[in-house]
């Protein structure tokens, strides 16, 4: 009967201390403001400015290296300002060389701790609007505008920020009168943001170009003709193209555009030796000179073989930064669950007297406790030890299991490559038996050298697919669908298993024969068969069944 009584208030006790610690912890995230007004004073803002120039300077790998280092300090000294913008700034780093998903991670991170804080002001619809442009840039086109259009015009900064980013949706979709709508409001807004100015001439510019509208391009190009202010190379060349598609010249001429070749290749920029050689091959086929226009024709093709195999490899890059970013997300919880248990043993120091009597009168009662329980306790401390060296070991396996996956993904990923190279070289010796048989009639020897060159074509793209089917799951994904909506036709089943395939709707267009506006009436079909809610997209959708599969 005492042992009981003991026990009951025991628990009391703790029941109490517990509910103490909770409002000590509410006042203690209030406060959080107050105590980091004097951060301007800290070290560490040196440092977080030094990685701010690396970064102008496009310095992208160095300036994540100071900013984790920021980040850390930054946690160690409970500075929630300068953790939610070092964290964004090293989102913005990787979102610039590429690293869209592990980019997204950090952007996810500070607006888990901004709405934690309920502190939804510039800086929380700034990430917010970052989380769409990496969706936007890993072709999460639904995803993406979800989150442009729950964006709230909080300041005319966010609202301008907000604009841009919806034009080049638009854009990126074909919406072209949604675009132009948007296009009027940007360009008159970005006076104001003059850091923006280049970004939003490049964005015009690439889709004019890649739509051919003329009109439009003239009246940038004269707009750049009375603008003496000077231009980073990128943006140079984007206006000597759309000169070439409007007046049939660049605006510059070759000698200076020639100039450039030394700074381009040394960028090791694809995307930049995409654009100069693409400006030289125009120029050249304007002007008929046939030889020159083939010798770039071949340094552009040449260039995009390479710029594929970057993205492919860069791809991987980013799998594995995202996935250890994800293992030291759970480190990190551990050690914060550790720091909140120390906080809220700090903030109990002014409960000490009212604690010390509960303690005393307490006292026997715990003492008589830890005494009948210490035998029990001893076995419960060698269980737990036991249970912790198997989840270590459990961890090192997994650890050597995911290993073995990533060099897998690595192999399957070399070998891909392999194919491709192998079907573009097929594709040129098909162009080369044709024209070297023009003008001959020998069509049987043709015509057989065409056959021998499409079955090699055939078992490098079955191998390619074969690869394809089995990392994505497709026949397993289009299996499950028909189970979900037995009612879905021919085309519709095929559009889905591109999709599975991650194919744009554009791609899927092309292999079906189709407009862009049929592909896009399949996919309203298929979402209306298989009920699926507007707030999800056809790829998390059938990525979800993959996962489960």
């Amino acid at each position: 009967m005492k042992n009981n009584i003991f026990l009951v208030l025991f628990l009391f006790f703790v029941c109490n201390v517990l509910a103490i610690n909770r409002n000590y912890q509410v006042k203690a995230l209030r406060s959080i403001d107050s105590i980091v007004k004097n951060a301007a004073k800290d070290p560490l803002n040196k440092l977080f400015e030094t990685a701010i120039k690396e970064y102008s300077n496009y310095e992208y790998d160095k300036a994540i290296v100071i900013w984790k280092e920021v980040l850390k300090k930054a946690n160690n000294k409970k500075d929630s300002t300068l953790i939610v913008k070092t964290t964004i700034n090293i989102g913005s780093s990787y979102n610039a060389i590429g690293y869209h998903k592990t980019a997204l991670n950090y952007f996810l991170k500070v607006n888990t701790i901004l709405e934690n804080y309920k502190e939804k002001g510039s800086p929380y619809w700034t990430n917010y609007i970052n989380i769409g442009v990496c969706y936007m840039s890993l072709e999460q086109y639904d995803t993406a505008k979800k989150y442009f259009d729950n964006t709230i015009n909080f300041n005319p900064y966010i609202s301008f920020v907000k604009k841009l980013n919806l034009a080049k949706w638009y854009a990126s979709k074909d919406q072209k009168s949604a675009f132009f709508e948007l296009q009027k409001q940007v360009s008159f807004e970005v006076k104001d943001y003059p850091m923006y100015k280049s970004i939003w001439d490049e964005v015009q510019l690439d889709f004019l170009i890649n739509w051919k509208d003329k009109a439009k391009l003239q009246l940038i190009i004269e707009g750049f003709k009375n603008n003496k202010t000077e231009q980073n190379l990128y943006l140079k060349l984007l206006i000597n193209e759309a000169s070439i598609i409007v007046y049939g010249h660049p605006l510059e001429t070759i000698n200076n555009i020639l100039k450039y070749r030394e700074e381009v290749l040394s960028s090791n920029d694809y995307y930049l030796k995409d654009l100069y050689y693409k400006v030289l091959k125009d120029f050249y086929y304007e002007k008929q000179d046939l030889a020159n226009f083939y010798k770039y024709v071949d340094l552009w093709q040449k260039n995009n073989e390479s710029l594929t195999s970057e993205k492919n490899m860069l791809y991987v890059e980013d799998f594995k930064v995202a996935h250890e970013l994800d293992e030291m997300k759970n480190t990190v919880d551990k050690m914060q669950l550790k720091n909140q248990i120390v906080e809220n043993k700090l903030s109990q120091s002014d409960l000490k007297l009212r604690l010390s009597v509960l303690i005393i009168v307490m006292g026997f009662g715990i003492v008589f406790l830890l005494s009948r329980n210490y035998k029990k306790t001893k076995k419960i401390q060698e269980f737990k030890l036991v249970k912790s060296k198997n989840d270590l070991i459990k961890k090192e396996v997994e650890k050597i299991e995911l290993s073995e996956s990533l060099k897998e993904t690595s192999e399957e990923l070399v070998d891909s490559v392999i194919n491709i190279k192998k079907v573009m070289l097929l594709k040129k010796q098909l162009e080369n038996i044709i024209d070297d048989n023009k003008s001959e009639h020998n069509e049987e020897e043709a015509l057989k050298q065409v056959k021998v060159c499409l079955n090699v074509f055939f078992d490098n793209y079955r191998e390619l697919n074969q690869i394809m089917q089995k990392k994505l799951n497709v026949e397993k994904i289009i299996n499950q669908v028909k189970l979900i909506s037995p009612d879905l036709n021919d085309r519709e089943l095929k559009v889905i298993e591109y999709i599975a395939l991650q194919f744009t709707t554009k791609e899927i267009a092309v292999l079906m024969d189709k407009s862009d506006k049929s592909i896009e009436y399949y996919r309203t079909q298929i979402r209306k068969k298989i009920n699926l809610i507007a707030d999800k997209s056809l790829e998390e959708y059938l990525t979800s069944i993959a996962d489960q599969s």
